[in-house]
This record gives C-alpha cells, sequence and structure tokens, in this order.
C-alpha cells in the first residue's frame, strides 16, 4: 500500500513537471496519467479454468465501482492454500469453485469480497443434432449478476 501511495505521489510531481513544460511535455504526461490508471486498478483474483467474458467483467466493474486488473488462477483448485498468496495480494477474489473451497477460502479472504457470477441458460433459437441423433435446444450460458458470498455452511450426514 505505501508504495502505491508514493508511486501516486512521484505521479503527481510529474504531472506538475510536465505540464509546467507545455505541449512537448504532453506525451510523457500522458504516460504518466497512464500508469496513475493502473496503479488506481483494484485488482481481483479470478479463479476460473475459464476466461472472464467481458460481460462479466464490465458488471463486476460496475459493482465494485472502479476498473479492475484481473489476475487470472486457470488452473484445477485442490488445495485453497496455494491460493492464499494471491488472495492476500488481491482487492477482491471473484471465484467458480465448489461449495467445499468456497467456505475454506472466506476465512483466507477475511475483510475482502468473495464474489461468484451467476449465470442463467438462454435459448440461442438454434436446434442442434446430439451423437444419438436426436435434436434438441440449443443453450448459451448468459451473465446476469454478480453476487458476495457471505458465509457456507455445508452439514452432511454419512450415508
Amino acid at each position: 500500500m505505501v508504495s502505491i501511495t508514493l508511486d501516486a505521489q512521484r505521479l503527481n510531481e510529474q504531472e506538475s513537471h510536465y505540464a509546467a513544460r507545455g505541449p512537448m511535455g504532453s506525451d510523457r504526461m500522458g504516460q504518466a496519467l497512464m500508469l496513475r490508471g493502473v496503479l488506481d486498478l483494484k485488482k481481483v483474483l479470478w479463479v476460473s479454468r475459464h476466461e472472464m467474458t467481458a460481460a462479466q467483467r464490465a458488471d463486476l466493474e460496475r459493482a465494485l465501482g472502479d476498473q479492475i486488473n484481473l489476475d487470472n488462477w486457470a488452473d484445477t483448485v485442490r488445495d485453497i492454500k496455494v491460493l492464499r498468496p494471491l488472495v492476500e495480494a488481491a482487492d477482491a477474489v471473484a471465484v467458480v469453485l465448489p461449495p467445499e473451497l468456497l467456505q475454506a477460502i472466506l476465512p483466507i479472504a477475511g475483510e475482502k469480497p468473495v464474489l461468484r457470477a451467476v449465470s442463467g441458460r438462454e435459448a440461442t433459437g438454434k436446434i442442434i443434432k446430439l451423437k444419438d441423433g436426436r435434436e434438441e435446444q440449443e443453450f448459451a450460458f448468459v451473465h446476469q449478476y454478480w453476487e458476495q458470498i457471505l458465509r457456507v455452511d455445508i452439514r452432511t450426514r454419512r450415508l
């Protein structure tokens, strides 16, 4: 956090310096402003084997109230502990995980929001042919909204 604050302070100084130089400094000032944008982005850890869609990203930026910088973990999660350093470095965590791993990531995230995308199935209007020769309606998964995971309570009984 301190390094970002110091970098932002240095950028303020650079912006002032290049602005004072007039048109010749405008390219450098633009670079400084672009770097400021990168520093100000919220860092989101995206834990999913799938790439985040444009609709998911736009809605996540709306939900978080800021542009985001995605750090993608695309491997299958077998042990939640491997994510600890990435979760600690993030401002928020967006996940596609089974319930037992959702439950395990909450204490690691602490006060950071743990989010998941909710999608719905929508008919595409196309009919697809299955391997066995039957035909059926094609559906697409379409992003609907994000939700924050507040608690996961799993109760089981061995059978």
